[in-house]
Parts: structure tokens; C-alpha cells; sequence
């Protein structure tokens, strides 16, 4: 019996130091994302990447909204490679921001996340306005490969006003590689645009088709 009280308070003992390194270590941390320097509060944001702890997540929310537009756009990436439950709806909020590092941020987030249920909003964005929205959701659509994104790529590549978007949904459509995403390459390399009949050609042929 004595032995196994010695065990139960060692065990305790260990719980409480762990828990108190992890406080000390959450203290050190919204120390460094208070910094008035941004350049402090990046590097706090870069050594936040290791943790583990669940109060991550609460000092990457706060980072969506700071200042600086790289700690913006670096905390939305790192939620989604957190693969955190509470990922996801951070991430496709701010998909809505009217910054554009946020937004930009939150697509890389909900690409490495690789939930396929981003492929909605994310086929949205692809008549956004800012072009770099457009052509980084193009790529993150074919990173998840959803058919839920085809029909949206497909229209991109026949229709946006920009060739770095337009290939961009070209490939996607290639790398998502389904018999609907196959439909639609066979679509445009049969149309009237001789280039984009060339591009989806071209990516077709990489998938082996004839």
C-alpha cells in the first residue's frame, strides 16, 4: 500500500509540473504576440507552430485580426495544418475578410487542412474580384479533389479574364481526375478556344487519357 501511495503522489507530483510548464509557456507566448514590434510577434507566431497545447488555437484567432499582414496570413495557414475541430469554420470565416492576406491565408489554411467540404466555399471565391483569390482557390480546388468544385472550374477556364486563372482550373480539373472532371477537360479541349483546347489537351494526355 505505501508503494502505491508513493506512486499516486509522484504521478500527481508530474501532472502539476506539466501543467504549470504549460501555463509558463502560454504566459511566454501571448508576452510575445502583445509586442508592439511586429517583428517580435512574428517570431512568436513561427516558435507557436511546435505547440501542441490546445490554447493555440485561441492565440491563432487572435493573429487573424493583427496588424500586420504576414502574421495574418501565416496564423490562418497554421490553423489548417493544426487539423484542429475548430479549424474549419475559422478558416472559411475568414474567407469572407475584405483583406486580402486574410483571405489569401485562409484558402492555404482550408487547402492543407484538406477538408472536402471547403470545396463550396471555395468554388465561390473563383468570381471574386481579386484575381490572386481566384487563381489560389483554383488551386487549392484541385488539391482537394472535390467534384463539388468542377462545375466552378470549369466555367473559370472557359470564362475568366485571366490566363494565370484560367490554367490554373484547367489543371485542377486534371488533378481532381474524376470521370466529371474528365467530362469537363473533354468540354474544353472541344470547344472554339484554341489554347484552352491545347491546355486541357495537353493535361488529359498526363492523365492518359486518349
Amino acid at each position: 500500500m505505501p508503494k502505491l501511495i508513493l506512486l499516486i503522489i509522484i504521478a500527481a507530483s508530474t501532472a502539476a509540473f506539466a501543467a504549470d510548464a504549460a501555463a509558463q509557456d502560454r504566459g511566454a507566448a501571448e508576452s510575445g504576440f502583445a509586442d508592439k514590434d511586429f517583428r517580435n510577434r512574428r517570431k512568436a507566431l513561427e516558435s507557436l507552430g511546435e505547440v501542441k497545447e490546445p490554447w493555440k488555437m485561441d492565440l491563432l484567432k487572435k493573429s487573424l485580426s493583427d496588424e500586420d499582414p504576414v502574421i495574418r496570413e501565416k496564423a490562418a495557414r497554421l490553423i489548417g495544418k493544426s487539423k484542429d475541430k475548430a479549424a474549419y469554420k475559422l478558416l472559411t470565416d475568414s474567407l469572407k475578410s475584405s483583406d486580402n492576406d486574410t483571405r489569401l491565408g485562409a484558402i492555404d489554411g482550408l487547402r492543407d487542412l484538406g477538408d472536402k467540404r471547403a470545396a463550396a466555399p471555395l468554388a465561390a471565391l473563383l468570381s471574386h474580384p481579386d484575381r490572386n483569390t481566384r487563381w489560389k482557390a483554383a488551386e487549392a480546388l484541385g488539391s482537394l479533389k472535390s467534384d463539388n468544385g468542377v462545375a466552378a472550374l470549369q466555367k473559370a477556364a472557359a470564362q475568366d479574364k485571366d490566363e494565370f486563372v484560367r490554367k490554373a482550373a484547367v489543371e485542377s480539373l486534371g488533378k481532381i481526375g474524376s470521370q466529371r472532371a474528365r467530362t469537363a477537360l473533354n468540354a474544353l479541349r472541344a470547344g472554339a478556344d484554341k489554347r484552352l483546347a491545347g491546355w486541357a489537351g495537353n493535361v488529359l494526355k498526363a492523365m492518359g487519357a486518349k
